[in-house]
């Protein structure tokens, strides 16, 4: 309802305010509204970019866009909802009706970036944070809480550790007519995609001290829905009871672990549903690879997979190279209808291009056919233009005339890096951890 309500506020003032920059930009797409997925490339890999401007006032959208198409790219990925830690805000990078808007960025800087690159005949992706500062602004005893007792933003409040449980945004309204009106705006604007960022899982923190994870969220909420969906009975006057009781017990504990997973699953089904009815767009939720994902987080990628239309995976440096293919595999073995990746320049200069193009052959081969780069940022400050454009001209040559699974350069990664993969697939085979087949 309250997504309807915000399509029908942004048509009145239109009538009312007239047609200003906004609309000028919106009807001018709509003249071009195909071309956003048809490039001239022949290439069957989609390459893209994280960020053009961001919060530098100073940017060109429209002269970055045209830099990042020289450079080879198909889409753009364009914040369109942040949050500000610091300051405890969330922060929209365009005229929302639920989220303030950011002061930091180039005047009306979301529509012109979706504009130019329309023009240029790029896809356009959005990119969503879940409103979590907003939310928590509002109801502070919300955020998630470890199996210590303590909150999630403890050892580290970033975007990632200062996060409602998915568990309570499931069911709350406030928290889902906000999304769906979200949704229902980047529709509106004419975007190509949905992309969510991954703060919507269930945090975790290590202590290496210790080497102990601890999992959340523990909060009595969480506990009461567990106890009521399942029909268990978590015993204990205190969170670390809590905790412990579950953990000691390996029937309930399991039943734990998959009930987790079920809300991070339901969620993310729940926003393919909306974006599917507002404008029925591809959605690709950020997903992190590991050994302990679905228990850590939540991350059922069988289940996931059923329920959306795009496994996007993340390729963080902190995951080990020569582990890359294995997780790959597995997500590939969840038969997702489409598989996208990102992959980060932190360890990319100007003389390793080739570095850089192993690292996209890697995520092709495993059945990616969207490959996204981060960031625009990291390639002005590095100067990496050059690179890019050399890279990003030997893939799209490279799989022009060639299937996108180069099937020799996976088969002999996994064989040279299967040492030292016996806990990924003992964790792979234990229904404990995983609940689908």
């Amino acid at each position: 309802m309250r997504g309807i309500v915000a399509i029908i506020c942004l048509l009145l003032w239109v009538l009312i305010i007239g047609p200003g920059q906004s609309l000028d930009i919106r009807t001018e797409k709509a003249g071009f509204a195909d071309q956003g997925n048809n490039s001239d490339r022949t290439s069957s890999i989609e390459l893209g970019i994280y960020e053009i401007c961001g919060s530098n006032s100073r940017c060109d959208p429209e002269e970055g866009v045209t830099e990042v198409k020289k450079m080879g790219a198909d889409s753009v990925i364009v914040t369109a909802i942040e949050n500000d830690v610091k300051k405890h805000k969330t922060l929209a990078y365009y005229d929302s009706l639920f989220v303030p808007l950011a002061g930091d960025s180039p005047q009306n800087y979301f529509n012109r970036t979706v504009a130019a690159a329309h023009a240029n005949g790029m896809k356009v992706y959005a990119l969503v944070n879940l409103p979590q500062e907003q939310w928590l602004a509002d109801h502070p005893d919300w955020i998630s809480v470890y199996m210590n007792g303590k909150p999630s933003d403890t050892y580290l409040d970033t975007y990632f550790y200062r996060i409602v449980p998915p568990s309570r945004v499931l069911v709350e309204p406030e928290c889902l007519e906000e999304m769906e009106g979200i949704f229902d705006e980047l529709v509106f604007l004419g975007v190509d995609g949905i992309d969510v960022n991954d703060n919507f899982e269930f945090p975790c923190w290590y202590i290496t001290k210790n080497d102990t994870t601890l999992l959340s969220s523990y909060d009595n909420f969480t506990l009461s829905r567990f106890e009521r969906d399942m029909g268990r009975k978590v015993l204990g006057n205190t969170t670390v009871e809590k905790a412990k009781y579950i953990s000691d017990h390996d029937e309930i504990n399991y039943d734990w672990i998959v009930w987790r997973g079920k809300q991070v699953t339901d969620l993310l089904a729940g926003f393919q549903n909306m974006i599917t009815k507002a404008g029925k767009l591809e959605f690709r939720p950020h997903l992190l690879i590991g050994d302990w994902v679905y228990v850590s987080n939540g991350l059922d990628y069988y289940k996931i997979a059923e329920n959306v239309e795009t496994l996007c995976v993340m390729i963080a440096n902190e995951v080990p190279i020569k582990d890359v293919p294995g997780f790959l595999k597995t997500c590939r073995e969840t038969k997702p209808k489409k598989m996208a990746a990102s992959v980060y320049l932190y360890d990319i200069g100007p003389k390793d291009g080739g570095k850089l193009e192993q690292k996209i052959d890697m995520v092709v081969a495993g059945g990616a056919t969207t490959v996204n780069v981060f960031s625009y940022n990291d390639i002005q400050s590095k100067n990496l233009s050059s690179t890019i454009t050399e890279v990003f001209t030997r893939v799209h040559a490279k799989y022009s005339k060639r299937p996108t699974n180069v099937g020799s350069f996976f088969t002999d990664n996994i064989r040279q890096n299967t040492a030292g993969r016996a806990s990924f697939k003992e964790y792979e085979k234990d229904r404990r951890f995983r609940a689908s087949p």
